[in-house]
């Protein structure tokens, strides 16, 4: 393995660097390479739980809940690039960021001598769950512009945050409601327009300190404040109240994939319908609005599970659609007809 730093675009445009750790199988597998870009759920808010971190220090949810996937991965004999896409400032949720870190992970790979890769003609495959949906889809809808070189030929997407506005109501008042304040912070940090602030009263600023120093732990701060309500940490009553001031629905409207451009690759998308933390209404609209653009979707509704459980069921079909997409099979298609 080996770790890249390379350059990245913020969302105002401006040069970051971030860093890509880059795994090698010890036995390729047959003919050309393939690539998977690889994104963690990493759902915190420092760089000690960036995966270029956690990776080599055995710590944080990334080692412990996701190097078995990778290392799935790399017994398929597939090389493995994983971008901390959320940047030097730890930038959560916001998908923009994600996707261009994303994009920009794989050139590095392939960039790289000493992984042994093609270049731009390397086949390359993005997957992620959750926290790493926001990557994967995003890098998926930008591709066609920001990296328009790679061959990118396919994604596969669980537990999809497709836009944070529709699953605000949802959480508030939610065992999860701390995601508010976790995706917040994030968001915050890019587009300082939010003032998140002056959103919070000093009980919310209070908890966003320490969700904002990760002092819960990695990807800990999504259950700190179970059944917390926007009234008790915010100077708004409700979601619907706080959706209402205009800098903040402006900045969420930049957070909405819905309207973003179209898929440049096929994309497995899984969804649990029952999903607690993110709604499967604004994913169902997701996938919609790219079908109707004339994306490639084979689209997944679990009834049986939960958001925590459809990590574990979304990953083999994952791999799955991926290795099928490596070998030249046609993606299948759920679009409706016409």
């Amino acid at each position: 393995s080996y770790q890249l730093l390379y350059r990245s675009t913020a969302v105002d445009g401006s040069a970051m660097a971030t860093v890509a750790t880059v795994l090698v199988p010890n036995l390729p597998a047959p003919g050309p390479r393939r690539l998977v870009s690889y994104h963690p759920a990493e759902d915190s808010l420092t760089t000690r739980c960036s995966p270029s971190y956690t990776l080599r220090t055995a710590s944080g949810s990334t080692q412990q809940v996701e190097s078995g996937a990778i290392a799935l991965l790399l017994a398929r004999g597939w090389d493995v690039v994983v971008p901390d896409y959320e940047g030097p400032h730890s930038q959560f949720a916001v998908g923009k960021l994600e996707g261009q870190a994303a994009l920009d992970g794989v050139r590095a790979a392939e960039r790289f001598r000493p992984a042994g890769l093609d270049g731009t003609a390397t086949r390359v495959g993005m997957m992620g769950y959750s926290g790493g949906s926001i990557p994967t889809v995003w890098a998926d809808a930008l591709a066609h512009d920001y990296a328009p070189e790679l061959n990118l030929v396919g994604i596969a997407a669980g537990g999809v945050a497709a836009n944070l506005r529709e699953n605000l109501p949802s959480v508030d008042g939610s065992p999860f409601f701390s995601a508010i304040l976790l995706a917040s912070i994030g968001v915050d940090r890019a587009y300082p327009e939010l003032d998140l602030d002056s959103v919070l009263n000093d009980r919310g600023r209070a908890l966003a300190s320490a969700i904002g120093r990760d002092a819960y732990g990695c990807a800990s701060g999504l259950g700190v404040a179970p059944y917390g309500r926007l009234a008790q940490y915010s100077h708004y009553g409700d979601a619907a109240q706080l959706l209402a001031v205009p800098r903040v629905s402006r900045v969420l409207d930049r957070l909405n994939l819905i309207r973003g451009p179209r898929f440049t690759a096929p994309a497995y998308i899984y969804h649990e319908v029952h999903d607690e933390i993110l709604i499967i209404k604004p994913v169902d609209e997701l996938v919609a609005a790219q079908c109707h653009a004339g994306a490639t979707i084979q689209y997944h509704r679990s009834p049986v599970g939960e958001h925590i459980t459809g990590a574990g069921a979304y990953l083999g079909p994952g791999m799955q659609y991926l290795a099928d997409r490596f070998t030249g099979i046609d993606a299948p298609d759920t679009c409706p007809a016409g």
